[in-house]
């Protein structure tokens, strides 16, 4: 993993907290198409903006093309600047009903994936568990439990020191002084009673936009069941946050003044009785939910008690990390990552010194702001890996919990039976998830998804995995674009039609960053010189060669005359590099010959006038020129 990967997750994360300047109003929504670069969507990608969300479809690991949703400024950012790949935004009118049936659309296709996947996992583990638990002399099986892992296992010389007495005299106002009792009770009752996975039971198939129900999973209600035990063991017990989930350092950004401690102090009066509610919840997964109330009612008093914020990691366990030797090769962009990551925590602290209450939403925001400003100050001053992650971070460090037995005392063969029938119910569900999700790069691809989604959310009726229905679309939207029809299934094709059928208002292109770069450029030195310099990696002012793309000379994405010839060169050097990489076989070592390969491959369209390749960008300060709001031309 290389550092631009590092760059685009951070640099997501921390663009993504303030909305566009001028956002669409819901009388129109942008369609939006990305040029090809090397790399994903080498072959263009499209998506579909509705104010500060933007949706579009990935092609992810087993072949299946999921829809996902971005912050439409960190979606902006990731493409134009760190891709650098131009997006051509067409605005196209609609009724405020339109809108809204359209967004609602693809915010429900986002929720129902996830929860047929969800389903597809819990399948999964219980026939795992089958599997694992016939096996003769195999150990107790295990299950993660979600936060667990941010507290010790007291030893036997912890005395209980009364740390959540608070939570437990609300709690026990509220729902009785019997109340742990009773829910220890509940627990040990209910993992006795658990089921095991019938052998006859056979999940429904997965449907599009049709929410399933939960199915009967041993492991995950034994999960959540021993998550809840432990939170009332810890809570009982005053358990002890581990020293290694808690991070804090003697450093000015994190010191806190009285406004700011009284304004935690506060938030934790707020927590304490957050977490007595949990005590008594009828939620069936209120007990990881409590264990990370608890986890931050002890940073929060540490903080209070220190006058310096404490924060508890918020990393996976497995989060993908940069060694630091990957780092040492790129040592001049930490520092202003690292800038980037403190005026973040600047900001997300404001709201401690603010009238209004602090949330859990804002404090949440500060331990994400947090962690990453200390991950960056512990690789650029301690040389540390740095851990990557992109979004809101949320603590949620997990330990094993031992499983009861699902079958206590069962025949041999009757267990393997079981196991069978659950590896069947698993296969069935994930292949049917295939056929409805398989990515394939004519029939269902990130532009035929978009406007199936179209079409069935304007849709009289909802003809899901049928015919595409265009009588709403056309009605709505002027026109009905199918995806299956003269090729739009490719991008570009697809950019036209929409231009085309759509009632589209305005239109615009956001520039990438070098061309954006290469206009400023234009504006204030001579076009000659500008164009001699910039339009080869050696002396180019704006872009360095990066190991995350392949060998080139010059750029073609800014000429069309030259291009042939520019890509003859391009193609002598993708040759050169790969009869290098052949030479460095023997050592093992194949990924020049494979850098190479993509090299000669990307420099063949360049000489029928083509353009693929674009380079790409570890990081884009901060401090560069923000693209601009979508779109600005209005068509005549």
């Amino acid at each position: 993993m290389r550092l631009g990967c590092a760059a685009a997750c951070l640099v997501f994360a921390l663009g993504a907290g303030s909305a566009s300047a001028d956002e669409p109003g819901p009388a129109s929504f942008d369609y939006l198409y990305i040029e090809a670069n090397e790399g994903g969507s080498s072959g263009g990608h499209v998506a579909i903006r509705f104010g500060a969300e933007t949706f579009h479809f990935q092609h992810h690991g087993g072949g299946m093309l999921r829809l996902q949703r971005d912050h439409s400024d960190a979606f902006i950012h990731t493409y134009t600047r760190l891709r650098n790949r131009p997006i051509h935004a067409q605005r196209v009118a609609v009724t405020p009903e339109t809108y809204a049936l359209l967004r609602r659309r693809f915010s429900d296709r986002l929720v129902l994936e996830a929860r047929q996947f969800a389903i597809l996992a819990s399948l999964q583990a219980d026939r795992d568990l089958l599997t694992r638990q016939g096996d003769a002399g195999s150990a107790p099986a295990t299950v993660p439990l979600r936060a667990a892992g941010l507290f010790a296992v007291p030893d036997a010389a912890h005395v209980a020191n009364g740390a959540y007495a608070a939570v437990i005299s609300a709690a026990r106002a509220r729902f009785g002084d019997d109340i742990l009792v009773r829910r220890r009770d509940e627990i040990a009752r209910a993992l006795a009673a658990l089921l095991i996975p019938s052998g006859e039971a056979v999940e429904p198939p997965p449907r599009p936009h049709a929410y399933a129900a939960a199915p009967e999973s041993f492991t995950q209600r034994a999960a959540e069941l021993l998550e809840a035990r432990t939170a009332l063991d810890v809570l009982e017990g005053g358990g002890p946050l581990r020293a290694d989930v808690v991070r804090s350092a003697e450093l000015d950004e994190l010191a806190l003044d009285d406004g700011e401690v009284a304004a935690l102090r506060a938030f934790a009066g707020r927590l304490e009785e957050r977490a007595a509610d949990l005590v008594g919840s009828r939620r069936p997964d209120y007990g990881s939910a409590l264990l990370l109330a608890l986890a931050r009612l002890g940073t929060v008093a540490r903080s209070v008690h220190a006058h310096r914020l404490a924060l508890l990691d918020a990393y996976q366990a497995d989060a993908p990390r940069l060694e630091p030797a990957e780092l040492d090769a790129h040592a001049t962009v930490l520092p202003v990552l690292l800038d980037e990551a403190r005026a973040e925590l600047a900001a997300a602290r404001r709201v401690l010194r603010g009238s209004a209450l602090l949330r859990e939403a804002d404090f949440t925001a500060l331990e994400s702001a947090g962690n990453r400003f200390l991950e960056l100050h512990a690789a650029s001053a301690h040389g540390s890996a740095l851990r990557l992650a992109s979004g809101p971070l949320l603590p949620s460090r997990s330990a094993p919990g031992t499983l009861p037995d699902v079958a206590p005392g069962i025949a041999p063969d009757e267990r393997a039976a079981l196991a069978h029938a659950a590896e069947r119910r698993a296969d069935e569900y994930a292949t049917e998830l295939q056929r409805l999700y398989g990515y394939d790069l004519l029939t269902r691809n990130c532009v035929s998804e978009i406007f199936r989604e179209i079409a069935a959310a304007l849709a009289a009726d909802d003809l899901s995995g049928q015919a595409l229905a265009c009588t709403g679309s056309d009605a709505r939207l002027g026109g009905c674009i199918d995806p299956a029809a003269r090729l739009r299934f490719i991008p570009f094709l697809a950019a036209n039609a929409v231009a085309a059928e759509y009632q589209v208002i305005a239109s615009d292109e956001v520039p990438s960053y070098r061309d954006g770069a290469l206009a400023a450029m234009y504006a204030r030195e001579n076009d000659l010189a500008v164009f001699l310099r910039e339009s080869n990696v050696i002396s180019s002012t704006i872009y360095r060669p990066r190991a995350a793309d392949s060998p080139f000379l010059f750029f073609t994405d800014d000429t069309v005359l030259t291009r042939p010839l520019f890509g003859a060169v391009n193609l002598v050097v993708g040759l050169g590099a790969s009869a290098a990489g052949v030479l460095l076989l023997p050592t093992g070592d194949a990924e020049l010959l494979l850098r190479g390969l993509r090299g000669t491959l990307f420099s063949l369209p360049e000489l029928a006038f083509a353009n693929i390749r674009k380079g790409s960008f570890a990081h884009v300060p901060r401090t560069a020129p923000a693209p601009p709001d979508l779109p600005t031309h209005v068509d005549s």
